[in-house]
């Protein structure tokens, strides 16, 4: 007969083993990206190092002219700022910048005004021809609140190139004076019924870039999206990706949120042609859309739409467009550090309500195959990778006990008790030290803010890639390793492999306990070995990106590796991963999803607004320099001034609450078994009485 649990334990290992397989597609795929980025970024260094070529011949052709598009609703944490960058950005044509809101009400629209003024007093050293308008689209009907802005953005754009400033007379002229125009998209549809003219030789001119209002653009970003799309006349449209950035100190739920891109970053790295949209940053031509939607890509984001970029994905691969993703078109997002459990459910739902909607066959037919398989492969990898990581819990806390048992034997259950509450009443000394000095190092580091800077060339992450592989990202890379090399030498040493055991470079003296430990099953190796694989791409692949960002946005203050939580980013990564097919289920059960304030209901693939509730008042957003500190920084090389007193008294709270916790469960497993020992004791005590009596 099989013993009990031997098939399940071999299914087990069976579904380990497939993990470990997840693990390396991950890992390859991550460090893939992570390869593009670098050699992105090398380039550019190098190009940056070659003299400037001489200027002759005759003079280029003027730039195209370009309208970025950007739906607006509401103010976050950090919108003001990606406004600001986007603004910012350097283009020596026309460039016109159309913010879409949905009422005069939207809380968004008061600090528009003053960034629009800010960039009129600024505009006329930045290009020849730009300017700022603010469009109201009225509440949507019978499509996304979203959609429905970004047609009335894009349909209030000239065909012909840039709209001049100030057509709207009375009361938008003082508007316009002060460097904005404020239009009412109705009013531009009918001023152009009205005008009846197909439009001079020079219409479809130009570009339209569509911006989502949480992205912070590089200053280069729209000049090399047009070179590209002028480079290659056979492109459909240029898109790129975000790469989530939770601020320091962000909540759990905020790496939740920034995880669930992370495998899906993969599918924009591993070649520039690619049939995936991010509806971020799309770059079309003029022509493709105005005058008069001649393809019907309005038509179908108008009718219904929820989801713009896999609408727009499914209008690609339908027709056989090219879609060019580059490696520079990454752009980060910084997510909110105060973000909700709730919070980051409805944003889970609304990433996967996209995949019910559809407005073709095809597009049905291809968001249900993403919807089942993103569903499978998330259990697959995350189910069996806490299986492993239970077990493994389990055989460490087990070790601990029976290797701590004989140093605390002598004090027994009621001493061990005794020591595990002194020690969590020293632990919570600790954490409330930590508390006082986090507390203080903030307000010192306040007290001293200043602007950052980073003092010269070479200081940034894209100038010294070596120094930030190999000085920051060490520890990260030297974790994984360590673990990898912990589990393979516990394998071959519990399993009773005496020749590996010896062969492996550990005193002596350490061999004795080598036989306490429990042996390690095969699948639960695979998944760590896969882990630590996956976790060294993970972290080369962001600090390419980082280092690339340090180059294309050379003034910006530089992210540093330091500010990712890894942890909480691997707790994100398998928690959204395990609740991800229970979300997808009820997303496709349940009919509703709120967005922004509006609930909206989807009825064979499409989307209808049934209710609305009033958005919160803007909130300040921090300033950027004080986003991130790191070395050279202001605050040390902590995130926080004076970060060694502040980890010094966490680390020793987390060593007291360690050892409360072993002598705590010393405690109780040595109370449990001298239980069952009395227990023991007195059934032989009742079955030597009973045989005595039966002798009698």
């Amino acid at each position: 007969m099989a013993p009990a649990g031997g098939p399940g334990l071999r299914l087990m290992d069976y579904l380990q083993l497939q993990a470990l397989l997840w693990w390396l597609v991950l890992a390859a795929g991550w460090a893939w990206s992570g390869t593009n980025r670098r050699r992105e970024r090398l380039r550019r260094l190098a190009a940056a190092r070659q003299p400037a070529p001489a200027a002759c011949g005759p003079a280029p052709p003027p730039l195209p002219p370009v309208s970025v598009v950007m739906p607006v609703k509401g103010v976050r944490p950090h919108s003001e700022a990606n406004w600001r960058s986007q603004l910012g950005v350097t283009y020596g044509g026309q460039l016109e910048f159309v913010f879409v809101v949905e009422s005069p009400d939207d809380p968004a629209l008061p600090v528009l005004e003053v960034l629009a003024a800010q960039h009129a007093q600024q505009g006329a050293a930045r290009g020849p021809a730009r300017g700022v308008r603010v469009v109201v689209a009225g509440e949507a009907t019978a499509c996304s609140q979203k959609a429905h802005n970004l047609v009335a953005g894009i349909e209030s754009c000239d065909p012909n190139g840039i709209r001049p400033a100030g057509i709207m007379p009375d009361a938008a002229a003082a508007a316009a004076a002060e460097g904005y125009e404020m239009v009412d998209a109705a009013d531009v549809r009918a001023e152009a019924a009205a005008a009846g003219e197909p439009g001079s030789a020079a219409a479809g001119a130009g570009y339209v870039l569509i911006l989502d209002d949480d992205v912070a653009l590089h200053p280069g970003s729209v000049a090399e999206l047009v070179a590209e799309m002028e480079a290659q006349p056979g492109l459909f449209m240029a898109t790129g990706y975000p790469f989530d950035v939770p601020p320091p100190g962000s909540s759990l739920p905020a790496h939740l949120a920034a995880a669930y891109h992370l495998p899906l970053l993969i599918a924009f790295s591993v070649a520039p042609d690619t049939a995936f949209v991010w509806g971020g940053c799309v770059m079309l031509r003029r022509g493709e859309l105005l005058p008069e939607d001649p393809r019907g890509l309005l038509r179908a984001w108008r009718d219904g739409g929820y989801s713009d970029d896999l609408i727009l994905a499914s209008f690609c691969t339908e027709r056989g467009l090219r879609i060019r993703v580059p490696p520079y078109a990454i752009f980060p997002q910084r997510l909110d550090a105060r973000m909700s459990l709730p919070a980051w459910l409805n944003y889970l739902h609304r990433q996967l309500f996209v995949l019910d909607t559809y407005t073709s066959p095809h597009n049905r037919a291809t968001n249900h195959t993403m919807m089942l398989l993103h569903s499978l492969l998330s259990w697959a990898l995350v189910l069996p990778s806490l299986a492993a990581l239970a077990t493994l819990c389990a055989r460490l806390l087990s070790a601990v006990v029976d290797l701590s048992a004989p140093v605390l034997a002598p004090l027994g259950t009621s001493g061990a008790a005794a020591l595990a509450a002194a020690a969590a009443s020293l632990a919570a000394v600790a954490a409330g030290l930590a508390a006082v000095a986090t507390g203080l190092a903030a307000r010192r580091q306040q007290a001293q803010a200043q602007p950052a800077t980073d003092g010269g060339s070479g200081g940034g992450l894209g100038d010294r890639p070596a120094a930030v592989v190999g000085g920051q990202t060490f520890p990260q890379y030297a974790l994984p390793a360590a673990i990898a090399g912990l589990a393979m030498w516990w394998a071959a040493a519990s399993s009773g492999a005496v020749g590996a055991a010896q062969a492996l470079p550990i005193p002596a003296s350490l061999l004795p306990v080598l036989h306490c430990l429990p042996p390690l099953p095969v699948g639960v190796l695979a998944v760590v070995v896969g882990w630590a694989v996956a976790h060294a791409a993970l972290v080369f692949m962001t600090a390419e990106i980082l280092g690339l960002f340090a180059v294309l946005s050379p003034s910006a203050p530089p992210i540093p590796l330091s500010a990712f939580s890894w942890a909480r980013l691997w707790a994100g990564l398998l928690g959204s991963n395990a609740a991800l097919p229970l979300v997808m289920a009820a997303t496709y059960l349940s009919p509703t999803v709120e967005w922004a304030g509006v609930t909206y209901r989807k009825h064979r693939g499409r989307v209808t607004p049934i209710a609305r509730r009033p958005l919160e008042p803007a909130t300040p957003s921090a300033p950027e320099a004080q986003q991130w500190t790191g070395p050279g920084r202001g605050g040390g090389s902590g995130v926080v001034a004076g970060g060694g007193l502040v980890a010094a008294a966490a680390w020793a709270a987390a060593a007291a609450a360690g050892v409360a916790a072993v002598a705590a469960m010393v405690a109780a497993v040595s109370a449990w078994r001298a239980a069952g020992a009395s227990a023991a004791a007195a059934a032989g005590a009742a079955g030597a009485a009973g045989g005595e009596s039966l002798a009698v």
